[in-house]
């Protein structure tokens, strides 16, 4: 299954207590997150909706758009 960077991002540019920032330039910045400092709690809910990226027609958007970037000879598109 084709999917996003988010994962690989968070693994490789994550910190802890921080968050991450992907501009469209594709330049990652870490800002601060501290919860427990600023005495916040996140709360996390399952929902219990089920997702699946193969049936919400994501690789067919992905595979045309990397046909296009391929197509334009572009060389900044994440693959």
């Amino acid at each position: 299954m084709p999917s996003g960077p988010l994962d690989q991002l968070s693994s490789t540019y994550g910190q802890t207590r921080g968050a991450l920032h992907r501009h469209r330039s594709f330049e990652i910045v870490p800002y601060p997150f501290d919860l427990a400092a600023a005495r916040l709690t996140l709360l996390v809910i399952d929902t219990k909706v089920s997702h699946d990226l193969g049936e919400s027609g994501y690789p067919a958007r992905r595979s045309s758009c990397e046909k296009a970037a391929a197509a334009l000879e572009c060389t900044r598109c994440a693959t």
